[in-house]
């Protein structure tokens, strides 16, 4: 994935007054006379928002949240209301394996999750520095309050919206992919409340492959109704006439990027990004921590606590090759395909389905039989809990590709479901038996889910 442009860099050095100063001109960007699109009610007030920035008050007061602690209940709290711009982006909540639209969620989910951890430290670093002028601490609560108003109603409308845009837009790239269209007109909805600016970009007719299609791919703004149709090549316009354009008309840097390329709904240059990037690169992994970030027990903890269920366990090669066979469901193939719980499917396949000519070793199925000295085959079968009932499920991105990583405690050790995105499908890798240690390891990332 092309590396893409800053809208502005925030700095560690940055003041969180500054960079709340910095979120109002963004969002104040947002053109008053462009209509917002429909919104599900997220809370008619501030809803759940003023209990959990209540507790989050009393827990900055007291000292108890350092810097780097992602507010729990606020993040997933936010998390919950963004990732709902997904299903009505996409179209629905869950889809097939071979739909696009399933690898879309999991990429949209992981961005999305960041975004929300990256918000949530934002808003707990502003309102921790609110105290410094606080008389007492119920002027602190009522700054709070306030300042969430527009963290929680106004700025998180103006999110979900564009969000939900950016995926419909991610869809329609897949959709336009998929049909052949090779050439796109820009389009705007032609009333009174269209930007001047992206009004001068109606009927802009370019190539898939225009230079500048990132620059120009809605939504270009906050709020953005703009969308693309198939194009003729008639009406194309020249390249350095159609460049200038472009440069005049799409000028905010933060919409310079792809909901069908990228992946992503939002890119790397909103103001939240600062906070987050200062917490995760305080790590070794550069990544977030369950512990230090998220807050969450050690896995020796979770043992001494709980009663974790029983694994299955299989008695031999036969019983895991007629265990597979009874978990097909995919029509003419020997694949299978899970639900998990935040609706993406993944695929575990087989060496044996028509058209699988790759070595067997890449294959799920022989995958898990090729480890001899580990005897993955004994316990594959857990493999239905740890994907469909999963206590952690972790995401990241490498090299452009995203992982997740599913995990369920059972009695004896924990087990992981290694899954990415092979060739345009969220495939299954393998199922790992872990130490405590390893457990820890693959504990970081975007906690996409988590069983409550």
């Amino acid at each position: 994935m092309a590396k893409i442009q800053r809208f502005f860099r925030i700095s560690p050095v940055v003041s969180a007054g500054q960079v709340y100063h910095d979120l109002q001109a963004q969002y104040g960007s947002v053109c008053k006379q462009c209509g917002k699109m429909h919104l599900p009610v997220l809370s008619a007030d501030n809803g759940p928002y003023d209990a959990i920035l209540d507790a989050l008050a009393l827990q900055l007061w007291e000292r108890k949240l350092k810097t780097g602690n992602i507010p729990q209940e606020l993040f997933t709290q936010t998390s919950g209301d963004l990732l709902k711009a997904l299903d009505e982006g996409l179209g629905d909540k869950s889809f097939d394996i071979f739909d696009g639209r399933n690898l879309l969620k999991a990429y949209y989910q992981q961005n999305i999750t960041a975004f929300s951890a990256a918000k949530s430290l934002t808003q707990m670093n502003y309102m921790r520095s609110l105290m410094a002028d606080a008389k007492d601490f119920t002027d602190f609560r009522n700054k709070v309050l306030t300042a969430g108003i527009e963290f929680n109603i106004n700025w998180l409308r103006t999110e979900y919206d564009t969000f939900t845009a950016a995926a419909q837009m991610g869809k329609l790239w897949d959709d336009y992919t998929a049909a052949g269209v090779e050439v796109f007109e820009f389009t705007t909805v032609g009333d009174e409340r269209v930007r001047a600016t992206h009004a001068a970009l109606d009927g802009l007719t370019f190539r898939k492959d225009a230079t500048f299609v990132k620059r120009v791919w809605p939504p270009l703004d906050w709020n953005c109704r703009c969308s693309v149709i198939p194009g003729i090549d008639a009406k194309i316009k020249e390249q350095t006439a159609a460049e200038s354009l472009v440069h005049d008309a799409a000028a905010n840097k933060q919409f310079h990027f792809h909901a069908g390329l990228d992946k992503v709904l939002v890119d790397d240059g909103h103001a939240y990004w600062g906070a987050y990037n200062s917490a995760k690169n305080a790590n070794v992994k550069k990544q977030l921590d369950y512990k230090k970030n998220y807050g969450l027990p050690t896995v020796e903890h979770l043992y001494k606590q709980i009663a974790f269920p029983a694994r299955i366990e299989m008695a031999s090669e036969e019983e895991y090759l007629k265990w597979w066979k009874d978990m097909v469901n995919i029509e003419r193939s020997d694949d299978f395909q899970l639900k998990d719980k935040t609706g993406v499917h993944v695929l575990f396949d087989s060496p044996s389905t028509p058209g699988n000519n790759k070595a067997a070793s890449s294959y799920f199925k022989e995958h898990i039989l090729l480890r001899k000295s580990e005897n993955r085959w004994s316990y594959a079968a857990n493999l239905v809990d740890v994907v469909t009932d999963s206590d952690e499920v972790w995401s990241y991105r490498k090299n452009s590709r995203v992982f997740r990583v599913y995990i369920k405690y059972f009695n004896e050790t924990p087990m992981a479901v290694i899954v990415q995105d092979k060739e345009g499908v969220l495939v299954a890798e393998s199922i790992y038996e872990l130490t405590a240690d390893r457990a820890t390891e693959l504990r970081r990332g975007e906690l996409v889910f988590i069983k409550r």
